[in-house]
């Protein structure tokens, strides 16, 4: 009888273990993939923040605009919840010509997850996965967002809320080049484009008027007169061709 009590004692605690050591394994296997998704997401980023921020990123329009191919996983396989955030410094804010485009990719753990996500060797795992780009809010460090390229406080950014232990991102940043050309258009010789009912393609593209954006000048680079209107008050028109540029 006692060795029958033994046996079954035994084979509990080995499926115990069984069981626990399944469950460990299964979470290093999302642990990693969710690493390896987000690794796709920052390098999508990468490519999006190179060409402008004026669009809300997230992951719909990453999809959409082709930066993460058809097919590409839009949720994830632990809870937790992907953000975005963008801090664009302005062409007005920017030093010696260059602006400094920055976003911040945020795996944040939701409430019902959190004492999970605390899990070091989770969050081992999902660094690993990032290699070496991933920066994570450590149990042992709440108040940072830390990693091995960036060390910033939590939260990092004025405006986000403080970020909950097991927070996992990745930093994007893009130093873009302004540019001395700031559009063209074309305005008659009155300034009143609207009376002249102008077509789209003779108003600045930047900045949708027959005008220059703000901080450029304009420079005219030719003149033609257009032929007269059929009607009683139709006369010929002087009109004139502009570029915009930055002072040196």
């Amino acid at each position: 009888m006692f060795e029958l009590i033994l046996i079954i004692s035994i084979a509990s605690l080995v499926a115990a273990w069984s069981a626990t050591r399944w469950a460990n394994e299964m979470d290093d296997y999302a642990s990693e993939s969710l690493g390896v998704w987000l690794a796709k997401i920052k390098d999508a980023v990468d490519r999006r923040l190179l060409k402008d921020t004026k669009q809300v990123f997230n992951l719909t329009n990453l999809l959409k605009e082709g930066f993460l191919p058809t097919g590409f996983a839009d949720n994830t396989t632990l809870p937790y919840e992907l953000v975005i955030n963008i801090k664009d410094q302005g062409v007005a804010q920017c030093d010696a010509d260059k602006c400094i485009r920055q976003a911040l990719t945020l795996l944040i753990p939701r409430p019902e997850e959190y004492e999970k996500a605390r899990n070091s060797n989770r969050l081992g795992k999902m660094m690993a996965a990032l290699a070496g780009q991933g920066l994570v809010v450590h149990p042992l460090s709440p108040a940072r967002l830390r990693g091995p390229l960036a060390d910033l406080p939590n939260p990092p950014w004025p405006g986000l809320p403080m970020l909950p232990v097991g927070t996992l991102a990745t930093l994007s940043v893009s130093h873009s080049v302004t540019s001395n050309f700031g559009g063209a258009y074309v305005s008659p010789d009155s300034g009143n484009c609207d009376r002249l009912q102008f077509l789209s393609e003779w108003v600045n593209p930047v900045t949708g008027k027959c005008s220059c954006p703000p901080g450029y000048r304009s420079r005219m680079i030719s003149e033609w007169k257009t032929a007269p209107r059929h009607d009683h008050f139709g006369s010929a028109e002087v009109l004139r061709g502009y570029i915009c540029v930055a002072p040196l």
